[in-house]
């Protein structure tokens, strides 16, 4: 797409004749996006043949994806629906699948596939691998509401009768995952460092985010709604006055620590004084270091402490 279609929205520091460059994952985003936003798209692109009509005349045509149903590349194993090929000079033979397995949506991209010729099926070929390499390897596993992950069983609680409540995944996520992985080998992280009392049960009170998923170009955290299963309830009066000022006093205490760590850290700050062999070889510098003066020999243990110095 060249800058200058782009109107307004055009990259204002580029030459009106440069063009977008995607990459696969890139194209695979966007795929999802479209089919998310306007899934309606699919009722066009699985028509493997069909007849336009123009006055009297009627020009028969045929869907350029051969994967569907009917046409010479289709595989009984990947009922594909969608989506679009394209050639170009830069990005070669492409093809862009997507279809559903176990009620869930798949979409692979291909990329600079072979065009010896207009009759070359091999991104078609390609396609089938990897969608066949994805079914031998991953499949997808329920994670049920309910759940309670290994890593993350209790979440503190503010101001509750109990200081600490478990948390459940509250409501079932599919995910893919290679068939080896077991749920219960799944970490988490939590959203928050604690909650607040009250809660009532069934309600959302954070997320888990999965941390280790082995997922192909992933770096996305997948996040699951989390929940309580029962009423979590507030400390009498005292307790969360007491809570209060106790806690009033200890992030007192942090912000004055900070406080005086930074300030003493200026020009001259020194956190350590120099060992007094140490000063005996003249100003201290990483050319200093790099030579092993003899002296630092004898005070070794406190190699740390010099080479802290801002020099």
């Amino acid at each position: 797409m060249p800058n200058y279609t782009l109107g307004e929205e055009r990259f204002k520091n580029k030459s009106k004749d440069a063009e977008n460059t995607l990459s696969a994952s890139d194209m695979a985003i966007i795929i999802s996006h479209l089919l998310k936003k306007y899934p309606q798209v699919l009722n066009t692109t699985k028509v493997a043949k069909s007849s336009f009509v123009d006055g009297k005349t009627i020009t028969p045509m045929q869907n350029w994806n051969w994967m569907l149903k009917g046409l010479s590349q289709y595989d009984p194993n990947y009922p594909v629906d969608g989506l679009k090929t394209g050639t170009t000079d830069a990005a070669g033979a492409c093809f862009a699948s997507t279809m559903k397995k176990n009620g869930r949506r798949l979409v692979t991209v291909v990329m600079g596939a072979q065009h010896a010729s207009g009759e070359d099926p091999s991104r078609f070929i390609q396609t089938k691998k990897l969608l066949k390499y994805i079914f031998d390897n991953y499949s997808s596993k329920k994670i049920k509401q309910g759940f309670s992950f290994a890593s993350v069983r209790r979440v503190k609680v503010i101001n509750g009768k109990e200081k600490s409540a478990p948390v459940y995944v509250k409501e079932s996520t599919v995910v893919w995952l290679p068939k080896e992985q077991q749920l219960s080998d799944l970490k988490v992280k939590f959203s928050k460092n604690e909650i607040h009392a009250p809660q009532i049960s069934g309600k959302t009170v954070g997320r888990f985010y999965l941390i280790n998923k082995p997922v192909l170009n992933s770096n996305k955290d997948i996040a699951i709604k989390a929940t309580v299963h029962q009423d979590i309830k507030q400390a009498n009066l005292l307790v969360r006055i007491w809570n209060r000022l106790f806690n009033h006093k200890q992030n007192s205490l942090k912000k004055a620590n900070s406080s005086v760590a930074t300030a003493q850290k200026g020009k001259n700050f020194r956190p350590y004084q120099d060992p007094k062999d140490l000063a005996k070889a003249g100003s201290w510098n990483k050319k200093s270091e790099s030579k092993k003066h003899p002296n630092l020999t004898k005070v070794k243990h406190l190699w740390i402490r010099v080479s802290l110095k801002g020099n």
